[in-house]
């Protein structure tokens, strides 16, 4: 059986740095309708492909992991919130 990620195409940020150390990433597809992720760090700027592997500098993504963290805060706030707003209408 063939493997399926042989021929899948990592790529590769165009604005980065010669030399800069680069990081793959791969930002899940939940529905047809999430477009790119953006991302700018000191005036350079990408748009992340969802559900395509990349790479791209490790600063930016030191960035999506940050955005990461705040999603999963802000669920969690989300999700408190709602429990208190059932516990005082009940």
């Amino acid at each position: 059986m063939a493997n399926k990620n042989a021929n899948k195409e990592v790529i590769k940020a165009t604005n980065a740095y010669p030399g800069e150390r680069l990081v793959r990433v791969k930002i899940p597809l939940i529905s047809e309708d999430d477009g790119d992720v953006f991302v700018s760090v000191n005036d350079r700027n990408w748009y992340i492909k969802r559900g395509a592997e990349v790479e791209i500098p490790e600063c930016a993504a030191e960035v999506l992991e940050h955005r990461e963290q705040c999603l999963g805060m802000a669920i969690e706030y989300c999700d408190r919130a709602a429990a208190v707003a059932d516990r005082t209408n009940a």
